[in-house]
């Protein structure tokens, strides 16, 4: 495969060209195997990036009201 073909996955995942763009990549993923199956691993790495992302925040965010949560339980106690 070809970087431009990399370069295309990528605004395919991201909705980021115009609709004849996005037929002309879908008929070619009709015909062709390998870029099908990249864009296929392209998506659920895509996916699972999102979802570590949104993990991260979520422990962070946590953390932050676990830490606000201990201070004021401490400050109460005084």
């Amino acid at each position: 495969m070809k970087k431009s073909d990399f370069i295309l996955i990528e605004k395919y995942i991201n909705n980021d060209m115009s609709l004849q763009k996005k037929a002309e990549f879908e008929a070619r993923l009709l015909v062709e195997e390998d870029l099908a199956r990249e864009l296929r691993i392209s998506m659920e790495l895509d996916v699972f990036f999102k979802q570590c992302y949104t993990n991260i925040q979520l422990r962070e965010m946590l953390k932050k009201y676990k830490t606000e949560w201990d201070d004021t339980i401490s400050q109460q106690s005084h």
